[in-house]
């Protein structure tokens, strides 16, 4: 638990400084961060660690995102993106229910990888709507709403299942959940964005949405991970962050709850 906290420690002031940081660049570099050893997580997982590859889809992920930044589209963005996950989540099911070979195509890897990680944290770069010609500081970042709930359902969800936790969640696929646990994370994530959507102007109505979403399909996400991680046989999908395991065990979470939470923030 202390190397957990010493981890949060360090990490949350320099994702909190790219959040409110109204320049893309900052978050454009923290999730291209991001995407790069998760990439190298996932690709290992998945039979292909292949350095070469990572550092291609890396690349491309840059280039991707920035381009994107430039010429968004709106809500379009999020419905593509969204597509996109649900395709690459699909995919990666079936390949678990017919128990597809390892290690995968290159092809089949980095699609997933693409889908699964890079759609997300690119709705997370699009959420964030920084602009290249301003540089200032603000702490009415909308991104915000989607990770203060998140991280307030996480530390929820961990205390009262250590505390209070006697019912198993999924033991199957992650033995230590419990269904404390879940419920606390759940309220947790609504009530935190009921109250930070007062402050940022969100409507009580879009803001307890987003808590719902991030509270189910966070934990739906966590719980998907973990079952990849599973069928790898591996405990953590890194070793980058003590405590707490690799960049997809921090991010796992938001990787089903970001897209949605972008939706329910721009639909008008």
């Amino acid at each position: 638990m202390k190397a957990r906290i010493a981890t949060a420690l360090v990490a949350i002031p320099i994702v909190l400084g790219a959040l409110l940081c109204t320049h893309p660049l900052p978050i454009l570099l923290v999730a291209s961060a991001a995407f790069g050893v998760g990439s190298w997580e996932f690709l290992t997982m998945a039979g292909r660690p292949n350095k070469a590859l990572a550092a291609c889809v890396v690349l491309l992920f840059g280039v991707l995102s920035a381009a994107w930044i430039t010429y968004r589209q709106g809500i379009a963005d999020y419905w593509v993106l969204l597509g996109a996950l649900a395709f690459g989540v699909a995919g990666m099911l079936a390949s678990a229910k017919f128990g597809a070979a390892a290690p995968k195509p290159s092809f089949v890897a980095v699609s997933e990888l693409f889908a699964w990680v890079g759609a997300p944290l690119i709705a997370i770069i699009l959420l964030h709507g920084g602009v290249w010609a301003s540089f200032a500081w603000t702490a009415r970042a909308q991104v915000l709403m989607l990770f203060l709930p998140l991280w307030a359902g996480d530390t929820a969800g961990i205390l009262v299942g250590m505390t209070l936790g006697k019912h198993k969640l999924a033991p199957a696929i992650s033995p230590k959940k419990t269904v404390e646990g879940a419920i606390a994370n759940l309220l947790a994530s609504i009530g935190v964005a009921v109250l930070l959507g007062e402050w940022l102007h969100v409507s009580m109505f879009r803001g307890a949405a987003c808590g719902l979403a991030i509270g189910i399909l966070g934990q739906a996400g966590d719980l998907f991970e973990s079952n990849l991680k599973r069928r790898a046989d591996v405990k953590d999908s890194g070793t980058l962050l003590p405590g707490h395991g690799g960049v997809l065990d921090r991010i796992d979470s938001l990787l089903f709850s970001a897209i949605p939470v972008a939706l329910i923030l721009t639909i008008r």
